[in-house]
């Protein structure tokens, strides 16, 4: 009895022992918060690309580089909330997705005239977003003159799963429920 007692305490041991020098992996959080860093930090090799938007549940945050002196987008904290809110409701996922549009200005007012997608995030509801987000913009235009009329801009988007398998479930079936009226 003594032998298997030093087995098992032995062998509870190099369990403990085990656990304690396993590396825990990185997780997707951290990994999307380094890439982000990064994506508003450095500046676009594209010449057209003046802004750059982070956008998750929790941020919104936009980077302009390039044309600091002949346009800014207008503060709208309001309407930054609204949008991440709707990021909100697409927390089903751990992924981060990257899109670009690119914006026509009317030479004359300087409000917006066209946006179209340069590259989709292949997300659909995402990609829906990004143009709504951006077609409530408006510009300042410090130099009085309106430049440029032809611009992009590249956003990051990022999703987190906040919900169980079983909560996602139970609301796609309510939604579905409300859907067919049952």
């Amino acid at each position: 009895m003594n032998k298997k007692f030093l087995f098992c305490a032995s062998l509870l041991f190099m369990a403990l022992a085990a656990c304690q020098t396993v590396e825990k992996p990185e997780t997707p959080k951290d990994q999307f918060a380094a890439d982000t860093k990064k994506f508003l930090s450095e500046t676009p090799s594209n010449k057209s690309e003046i802004f750059r938007v982070f956008i998750s549940s929790d941020s919104y945050v936009i980077s302009q580089k390039l044309s600091t002196e002949y346009i800014k987008r207008t503060d709208d904290e309001t309407g930054d909330k609204y949008f991440m809110e709707e990021i909100s409701m697409l927390n089903k996922i751990d992924e981060a997705r990257e899109g670009a549009l690119t914006v026509w200005l009317y030479p004359d007012s300087g409000r917006i005239m066209q946006v179209r997608y340069l590259q989709s995030t292949y997300l659909r509801e995402v990609d829906k977003i990004l143009i709504e987000d951006v077609q409530r913009w408006t510009f300042k235009f410090p130099k009085k003159v309106i430049e440029p009329i032809k611009f992009d801009i590249r956003y990051r988007v990022v999703l987190r799963k906040k919900m169980t398998d079983d909560q996602i479930m139970d609301e796609l079936r309510q939604a579905q429920k409300d859907k067919t009226g049952q």
